[in-house]
């Protein structure tokens, strides 16, 4: 099957649909879907693979909690984030580029911060600053957090 798909790819990419898995680190199904979609391969690809390195597990642990915060109604965290009008407008790549601006890697708890609380997640609004430092400019405390919680 992938056969003759792979015919396709080689005239479309250059390359065999084997190729392309292999250099993009990407199955050859999805990679298949892909293009079926009309989806440009290599730019999706390079979403997929935009955490790398040692600041991998923090990036995605942040990314995740950020989309769940700001858009499941069933997250902890969405009545002060979601309920309250705050939105995701940040891609993965502008959290890898915010983390490199402010040297997020050299500092002990980096902690995303959004200059006006009221603010969304975009570019404009976003820095990584010292954990003690967010929490010390009255943004939600762990203690008024739990409590809050506790009230459901």
């Amino acid at each position: 099957m992938y056969e003759k798909i792979g015919c396709r790819f080689s005239r479309k990419y250059g390359k065999s649909l084997t190729e392309l898995s292999k250099e993009l680190r990407v199955s050859v199904p999805t990679i298949s879907k892909w293009d079926r979609c009309g989806f440009d391969i290599y730019s999706k690809a390079k979403s997929l693979h935009v955490f790398t390195g040692p600041k991998r597990k923090t990036l995605n642990n942040l990314w995740n909690n950020l989309k769940s915060r700001c858009g499941n109604p069933n997250d902890v965290g969405y009545k002060f984030y979601g309920e309250r009008g705050i939105r995701l407008k940040l891609e993965k790549s502008d959290l890898v580029f915010l983390w490199e601006r402010d040297r997020a890697d050299l500092m002990n708890k980096p902690s995303l911060d959004r200059k006006n609380s009221k603010g969304n997640y975009e570019l404009s609004n976003c820095r990584f600053i010292e954990h003690r430092e967010n929490c010390r400019q009255g943004g939600l405390s762990k203690k008024h957090f739990s409590s809050k919680l506790k009230r459901r």
